[in-house]
């Protein structure tokens, strides 16, 4: 059975404020970037992935480690497993950490999807951010990946930032229409424990955007982007077929394999995840040790609610015939309960065989899942 491959490169250039990923800012080229990729290689070796449906370097950021040490993990990848020919291979790149050398190699490489991390068209609103590139870099860094032959490029966009006002957001919704890229992601400002943003919100330094105005932007960027693109999960959107194939494996509730620290994979009924120090991970690696630091086993009731919340989280909702053929049980006699107090507060809606979010519950879609574990 295929599965989605995840390569984690925690490696970038500095870390952002509001940054709660698994990243740690590094030299270009330092000896710790070339050890930990000879520790990648080492771990796909190992592993028995079998056939590979996607593959996706995330980060941190995969392009500050350049092309020549993502190409030779692909090449990994491939000598170890069956890439499929429609396979969709992602590369997360930052503006102003890739041009058009970078480009070419990973075309070369066979990547054929890039997602830019764009975040802001406006400069004073990503050096708020602690981004490192300014929007000319991002519109540069589009240009050379379009010449490059890649034609799949995704931008992601932050929203909800303090200070920012509904038209603002309509101006960051012209520029990405103006851009015409095949994907966008839309992201609220989430401000997570250990941030740089964190630390200044305790200290009374930053003040948060009410939940109604966050709603606000998140419906008026709805309703701007989908004039033009498909709104098919929560925070993304596509042109026809260029939904993130990758995403959707986890969003479908499918198998997926992770490499590198902190990388997460399920198989069936297992999961497991990763060291997340880079530096132990190298270490476990290099000494034949699995870096594996946490394991588990699924349960049925388990694997049942957490379909439903991921399902959920696609815009066409969940199959409702699909569901009882995967699991042989039926979803509103299971959820009858759930299903009837969230329809009651105008949440959630049954159509055309199908469960989804409303209009109205979709940016109150946690508290829709919360009703599910």
């Amino acid at each position: 059975m295929s599965a989605g491959l995840y390569i984690h490169v925690p490696f970038c250039a500095g870390k952002c404020s509001y940054c709660s990923f698994n990243s740690v800012p590094a030299e270009k080229n330092s000896p710790l970037i070339k050890g930990y990729f000879e520790a990648l290689a080492l771990e796909i070796g190992r592993s028995a992935a079998g056939e590979a449906a996607s593959v996706y370097f995330g980060g941190g950021t995969p392009s500050f480690a350049g092309a020549d040490l993502l190409s030779d993990t692909l090449l990994a990848v491939r000598k170890k497993c069956s890439v499929t020919p429609e396979a969709e291979i992602t590369v997360e790149v930052n503006p102003g950490t890739a041009g058009k050398d970078f480009f070419r190699k990973m075309k070369d490489a066979g990547v054929n999807r890039i997602s830019l991390g764009m975040q802001s068209s406006d400069d004073a609103t990503l050096k708020y951010l602690g981004r490192l590139h300014t929007n000319s870099d991002t519109e540069n860094c589009l240009s050379e990946a379009r010449a490059a032959g890649i034609e799949n490029i995704g931008l992601d966009l932050i929203y909800g930032i303090p200070g920012q006002s509904l038209r603002d957001i309509e101006t960051e919704a012209a520029k990405l229409l103006s851009l015409a890229p095949q994907h966008i992601s839309t992201y609220c400002l989430s401000i997570d424990e250990g941030t740089g943003m964190f630390r200044k919100r305790e200290k009374g330094e930053l003040q948060e955007l009410s939940g109604d105005l966050a709603a606000d932007m998140y419906y008026l960027l709805k309703d701007k982007l989908s004039v033009k693109y498909s709104h098919y999960e929560l925070s993304n959107y596509s042109l026809p077929g260029r939904e993130s194939r990758h995403n959707e494996i986890y969003w479908n509730y499918n198998d997926y394999i992770g490499f590198g620290a902190g990388a997460a994979s399920k198989r069936g009924s297992r999961r497991m995840s990763n060291e997340s120090d880079p530096v132990k991970y190298m270490e476990l690696i290099k000494r034949n040790d699995s870096a594996i630091l946490f394991e588990e086993n699924l349960t049925e009731e388990t694997q049942l609610k957490e379909t439903v919340f991921l399902g959920l989280r696609l815009l066409r909702g969940i199959d409702l015939a699909g569901w009882k053929t995967r699991f042989g049980k039926d979803f509103l006699f299971l959820f009858e309960k759930q299903v009837e107090k969230l329809a009651g507060l105008g949440l959630l809606e049954q159509k055309g065989g199908f469960i989804k979010l409303t209009r109205e519950g979709l940016f109150l879609s946690n508290e829709v899942f919360v009703e599910f574990v």
